[in-house]
């Protein structure tokens, strides 16, 4: 990590000094462009200037020689007048005056062939001096052309000289004469001239020469020198001069940069030194080189800055993918930009392979076929790198759980670590862990949901059959009452067959009230097997006898023989609940004679032997075995199931709802027995049921048998009787004044109060009440009743009659304040002795 940050940073500083020596060499290279087209900008204009000095110069010294001369010309001309007017003696006067003048150097009065006249020998003494300026053609052409007047300023023996012929007018021949200049004047002139080149500014600091053949006209330096050759710069040009408009030359060791210029007869000349064309170029190198450190400083600043919120952000991430790593086995980091992986965590199989590497198609590989073979191809789609991108987009991660190569069950997550701004995938974690023990328990927990709703589906099914069986099993005893009362009605004179129907229907609804109460309370039945007595001490062999007897009447009435026997009984009492033991025993047995073939047999054996495992216990060994129609596989896998029924009995009637062995298993498991079945259709079945009892270190107490009590009579009693069925109503109120009583009748629980109320106090012995009726139902009848501010509200008997005999009925109605339960349909006598009852304790 830390060499790759200093790669980082050797990179940006290489970077940004590549970018500045690139800067600044740009810089120079149009700063040095730039500086040349400004110095060329400055020589045209300098140069510009300079012409225009020259102009001048040569206005100023025209001006002056134009004067000289013309007042030379005017003065010869007025010679040649009085020549021609003089007389000989005048001439010479006027010739020797003339002469005395200071500045007159010379006078010749030339005859035509431009030879001294010898008439006049005063003036011809400096002929020789100035016989090559006469002997000129300018001069010569005089001659041929009399009014031609020649004049000019001319360099004679070093000095300056303004000289000037005319044509003679006295005769044929020429007048000539010279004027000496006086050179300190003329050289003042030039100066004031000269000095004009001093105030001339340059931008560059450059140096301005004017030269007009090799003479130095004028200069802006201190140079005093009047030969052009005197001055350094100017043959250092001359000798480098190209044909560009600036000439780069060095002269006394500095370099420069020149241009010069033809006008007229003067040549002007302009020098820049390097280091003035090149001062803008410096300037702009140092404004680039200012502006490189501060943009460098502030690029080093930002990436810095950068890189602290980038290593805080990876050390948030470290951080998330540590804490990540304590949960996961595996955890791998991709890079997809560089195609790489890194192994953040890994377990011991993995010890073989590179902690770092290519994420290629053999790493992919080796992922895949780290599952198992039926796993593969599920895990090659979700570790898919070229669709990572559009299943990433949709659910945010990506899961796969498997089993690896040791059928252990796995689950893999990619995890989205780097993301593009187009949502395309960066990086990702790719993060393992273990989840065979949630997977076993999950699989054993559908395992479980399966057979649940198996066995929610096979209950389904039997209360289904239920239902059906009931329809037929209800059915089959109303069609019996109805067409006992059909044959009755059509017989009325036969008191025998009246007899016959009315003991056949009683039958049959006796039948409908044990189906109905059968499934009323089988639910009580098994919600409280186990929980009964058990300190109640008994004899098994004499339980078992009880059974014995009532059981014998049925299998007489079948046409199946019982037999019994107790071999290992010892008499011995024992502790628990022999209720429980009785029902077992009676559903057992009834099952038997129920699918015993007519003629058949049912052996019943009950075997007592001390606990092997405990000698303080007892174990009773019930076994039942017939040879009645027996049970197929299919049904005993389900026999102790709630509502289960294989088919019809053997005497061909159905009989019973499939609840008799459900309540059986339940009676057993609750007093932690075993049973073993064996069966085998058409051969028949045999139950051995095995319990355990403590032995009881008290004696068996005979029970006496009980004695009828006398028959109860309601004779005198004021009932008040509050039911809204009218059938009931009429059916109640016949046994209550067949027993001798008197009945007030209340078509429902308001007209009942209003009754109540209405009468004086201990007028009525007692209330009986349905439990629902409209208006105001029993338990509310009775609450209201017991809300009543007289003596006789608080203690009347309040007896409901109802067919809902559960826990939270019975407790319902106790709390609202009544005092005693009668279930429907009613018992005649049950009705008498309960009232009857209730009312003693009352007086």
């Amino acid at each position: 990590m830390k060499s790759s940050k200093f790669e980082q940073d050797k990179r940006l500083y290489a970077a940004l000094l590549i970018g500045g020596v690139l800067i600044m060499l740009a810089t120079l290279y149009f700063g040095a462009i730039n500086s040349k087209a400004e110095a060329r900008k400055a020589a045209e204009k300098d140069i510009a200037d300079l012409k225009k000095q020259c102009n001048y110069y040569d206005d100023f010294l025209s001006a002056d020689e134009v004067k000289s001369l013309s007042r030379l010309a005017e003065q010869i001309e007025n010679i040649a007048d009085v020549l021609d007017i003089m007389s000989e003696s005048e001439r010479s006067r006027f010739l020797r005056r003339y002469i005395g003048n200071d500045r007159v150097s010379c006078i010749l009065i030339l005859d035509e062939d431009l030879k001294p006249d010898s008439d006049y020998p005063e003036v011809t003494a400096c002929y020789n001096e100035w016989s090559a300026e006469v002997s000129e053609s300018a001069i010569a052409d005089i001659i041929r052309y009399p009014r031609k007047i020649y004049s000019a300023r001319i360099k004679h023996d070093s000095r300056t000289y303004d000289i000037a012929a005319t044509a003679r007018k006295d005769k044929t021949g020429v007048v000539f004469s010279a004027v000496l200049q006086n050179d300190e004047d003329l050289e003042q002139s030039y100066d004031s001239v000269r000095s004009l080149l001093g105030a001339n500014e340059t931008v560059l600091g450059g140096l301005l020469y004017i030269t007009k053949d090799n003479e130095l006209v004028g200069s802006n330096t201190d140079n005093k020198s009047v030969d052009k050759h005197e001055v350094d710069e100017l043959n250092a040009y001359i000798a480098q001069k190209t044909d560009g408009d600036l000439t780069r030359f060095r002269c006394n060791g500095k370099i420069y940069y020149g241009a010069g210029a033809k006008y007229r007869e003067y040549e002007v000349f302009v020098f820049y030194p390097s280091v003035e064309v090149y001062s803008g170029c410096r300037i702009a190198l140092l404004v680039a080189f200012t502006l490189c450190i501060i943009t460098s400083f502030l690029i080093i600043t930002a990436y810095y800055h950068s890189r602290i919120s980038h290593n805080r952000e990876i050390e948030r991430k470290n951080d998330i993918i540590t804490t990540i790593s304590c949960i996961y086995l595996l955890t791998v980091a991709i890079d997809l930009r560089k195609g790489t992986y890194t192994l953040l965590k890994y377990p011991r199989e993995w010890g073989n392979v590179a902690a770092q590497g290519s994420a290629d198609a053999a790493f992919y590989e080796s992922l895949v076929n780290s599952a198992a073979a039926e796993f593969r191809e599920g895990y090659r789609r979700f570790s898919d790198p070229g669709t990572l991108d559009e299943r990433i987009r949709e659910g945010g991660y990506l899961e796969y759980d498997y089993q690896n190569i040791r059928g252990e069950w796995q689950s893999d997550r990619i995890i989205p670590q780097d993301i593009y701004e187009n949502g395309n995938l960066a990086s990702f974690i790719l993060v393992s862990k273990s989840t065979n023990e949630q997977k076993k328990a999950e699989l054993k927990n559908q395992e479980k949901l399966k057979a649940a709703m198996k066995a929610e589906q096979t209950a389904n099914q039997s209360k289904t059959d239920l239902l059906r069986r009931i329809s037929h099993d209800t059915r089959t005893p109303i069609n019996v009452i109805l067409g006992m009362i059909e044959i009755a009605s059509r017989n009325p004179d036969d008191a025998e067959l009246q007899r016959s129907c009315r003991d056949k229907c009683r039958e049959a609804t006796e039948y409908l009230l044990d189906l109905v109460n059968d499934i009323l309370t089988v639910n009580k039945i098994i919600d409280e097997a186990g929980e009964g007595n058990d300190s109640t001490v008994f004899d098994p062999a004499k339980e078992a006898e009880k059974v014995i007897r009532v059981a014998d009447e049925r299998a007489k009435a079948a046409g199946v023989t019982l037999t019994a026997e107790y071999p290992d009984c010892t008499g011995k009492p024992l502790v628990g609940e022999p209720l429980y033991l009785r029902q077992i025993m009676m559903n057992i047995i009834t099952n038997a004679i129920k699918y015993s073939n007519k003629g058949g047999t049912v052996n019943i054996s009950v075997f007592e032997a001390p606990d092997p495992e405990n000698k303080d216990r007892a174990e009773i060994r019930f076994i039942c075995e017939d040879h009645g129609i027996g049970m197929s596989r299919e049904f005993q896998e389900k026999m102790f199931e709630p509502f289960s029924r294989e088919g019809q009995a053997a005497n061909g009637r159905f009989d019973g709802v499939g609840l008799g062995l459900a309540i059986v298993k339940k009676l057993v498991d609750g007093q932690n027995g075993t049973i073993d079945v064996q069966s085998e259709k058409g051969k028949g079945t045999r139950f051995e049921i095995t319990l355990l009892y403590k032995y009881s270190s008290g004696e068996l107490t005979e029970q006496k048998a009980e004695t009828p009590p006398p028959a109860e009579s309601l004779e005198g009693l004021n009932i008040l009787v509050a039911e809204d069925n009218e059938l009931s109503m009429e059916i109640v109120v016949y046994m209550l004044t067949d027993a001798g009583a008197n009945v007030l009748g209340a078509a429902n629980g308001a007209e009942a109060l209003k009754a109540f109320t209405d009468s004086k106090p201990g007028a009525i012995d007692a209330i009986l009440t349905d439990m629902t009726m409209p208006v105001t139902d029993g338990p509310e009848l009775a609450r209201r009743i017991r809300a009543l501010d007289r003596t006789d509200a608080k203690t009347v008997p309040i007896i409901v009659m109802t067919a809902n005999l559960f826990d939270e009925d019975i407790k319902k109605c106790t709390d609202s304040g009544m005092t005693g339960f009668l279930p429907k349909p009613l018992n005649p006598a049950q009705l008498v002795a309960t009232i009857a009852g209730q009312c003693r304790r009352h007086k």
